[in-house]
């Protein structure tokens, strides 16, 4: 596993989780900091590769932000540890986060860039 991959999670866990500020200095089970998720990125790495985690980090803020978890309000900062800790239904919430993220890709119109649609047009696609 490269320092990088964990790098871009982190990043990103910045950004959804913890909402663009710095970790959560608390969370129900006690002090919690950016070395905590650091540890846990790495073990989700690790298990289920990078793409999947990222899945999972974007489907577990469009949960929160759509009001489907009930122990977390939308725009609340979050930790890795929901993704392994939580459950949601009869599934891990990491499983369910990575379900919530690819139905949402789903139904997002797939845009082509403007060079690959003039491609098309000149072939007749």
């Amino acid at each position: 596993m490269a320092r990088l991959d964990l790098l871009r999670v982190m990043t990103l866990v910045r950004e959804c989780l913890y909402l663009g500020g710095p970790a959560p200095a608390r969370s129900k089970a006690g002090p919690w900091s950016e070395r905590c998720d650091w540890n846990i990125a790495k073990r989700l790495v690790a298990k289920y590769g990078e793409a999947e985690v990222f899945k999972a980090i974007h489907g577990l803020a469009l949960l929160r932000d759509s009001d489907k978890l009930t122990w977390a309000k939308p725009q609340t900062k979050m930790t890795l540890r929901a993704l392994t800790t939580a459950k949601f239904g009869d599934h891990s919430m990491f499983h369910q986060a990575r379900i919530a993220w690819v139905q949402h890709e789903k139904q997002q119109p797939i845009v082509l860039p403007t060079r690959l649609k003039q491609i098309l047009r000149e072939v007749g696609a």
